[in-house]
This record gives structure tokens, C-alpha cells and sequence, in this order.
């Protein structure tokens, strides 16, 4: 998943990766995918509290693995960039209610007890003092764990960006920050198996 990103098709382009279309609204938080490895079923995004930057997103995508480990299995991604505590976003609970959010969706979507992975730039300072809870630990609770977060190893900050997967489904392995390209924030990656 990326986030604010100014160019998701040269990325795209760059990578040899597909982007999901009908993923975000303005091109920000989009979801690319292997097309070799994945086959696409459905996309779409919904509105989250925004803050003074942006309109905040979550974006979705159902795929069916088509070839390797797991072909055969389907699975459910979200990708989102939380808000910082400003705007409609001021109240320190507000990442809880979008975590409860993303898990209601997640449950409209039919996609409850399906295998879930979620990626995003979490600003988690953003809940300091939260009555409700993180968005972690929201996720967490709805049975979707942290399986990393980055180091600032390579560069960029340290502690923003995480991903998260459904502990029933998911094994993690080979997590790590890998550059930061142009960005003030390290891509991070990880290996999941279902």
C-alpha cells in the first residue's frame, strides 16, 4: 500500500506491479499488487475522519492468489494514512473509531473471518491520551495483529508506518525497512503466508 503518493503509476510503471483500480480517490493511498501472482476481485475505498492536510481514506482490495504458495485463497487488503489530531480528527480517540471502522467494513464486506492484511502510515502519537485505545490495539482486538513496524534502519521516520495481519490466517517472516527512495519515511516490507 502506499501513501501519499504524487505518482502511483509511475511506481507502478517502475516496479512492474499493477495498480488496483478504483483503490483511492486521488491517486494517494493505492494499492499495488503482483499481476503475475494475484488476480483482483473487487476495490473500493471509504472517507475517515480527515485532518487539516486531507481527506483521509481507507482503501480495499479482495484478490484470489493465482499462482505459488496459497493459489487458490483469497484475501483481504486495507491500506489507509490515519490522521494527525487536528480537524474532525482532534478527539485523541478518533484512530480507535477508524480502526472499529475498517473492522465494520471488513464485516460488510462479508470479509469478517477471511484472512486480512492491513498496511498504513498509523501517526500513532495522534492517540496519546486515548480513553479508547490505538488503532493497534483496536485492530488487535478484532483479531488483526502487528507484524511490523518501522525501524528508521534506512532512513526516514521510525514508529509511523506498520502492518498488521489476521492472526488466524497469517505466518510473517523477513520483515524489514528497505530505503526510503526520495520519501521522509522507509518503505517496509514482510513476507506472509497463509
Amino acid at each position: 500500500g502506499l501513501q501519499e503518493c504524487q505518482d502511483s503509476g509511475g511506481i507502478a510503471s517502475a516496479t512492474g506491479y499493477s495498480l488496483l483500480a478504483g483503490s483511492s480517490p486521488s491517486g494517494g493511498n493505492t494499492i499495488l499488487y503482483n499481476g503475475d501472482r494475484l488476480q483482483a476481485l473487487s476495490s473500493g475505498y471509504f472517507n475517515i475522519p480527515r485532518d487539516d492536510f486531507a481527506q483521509r481514506t481507507i482503501s480495499w482490495g479482495k484478490f484470489r492468489i493465482i499462482q505459488g504458495s496459497g493459489s487458490g485463497s483469497e484475501f483481504w487488503f486495507f491500506n489507509t494514512h490515519l490522521p494527525h489530531n487536528h480537524n474532525q480528527a482532534a478527539d485523541p480517540n478518533t484512530h480507535s473509531r477508524i480502526a472499529k471502522m475498517l473492522l465494520d467494513k471488513r464485516a460488510q464486506l462479508g470479509a469478517g473471518n477471511s484472512p486480512t492484511i492491513v498496511t498504513g502510515d498509523c501517526n500513532p502519537f495522534a492517540s496519546a491520551g486515548a480513553s479508547e485505545g490505538s488503532f493497534e490495539q483496536n485492530l488487535a482486538a478484532g483479531g488483526i495483529n502487528k507484524v511490523y513496524q518501522a525501524t528508521g534502519s534506512t532512513g526516514g521516520f521510525a514508529g509511523l508506518d506498520k502492518i498488521f495481519a489476521s492472526r488466524a490466517h497469517w505466518s510473517s517472516s523477513n520483515a524489514a525497512d528497505v530505503g526510503t527512495g526520495s520519501s521522509d519515511h522507509p518503505a517496509i516490507v514482510v513476507d506472509l503466508t497463509l
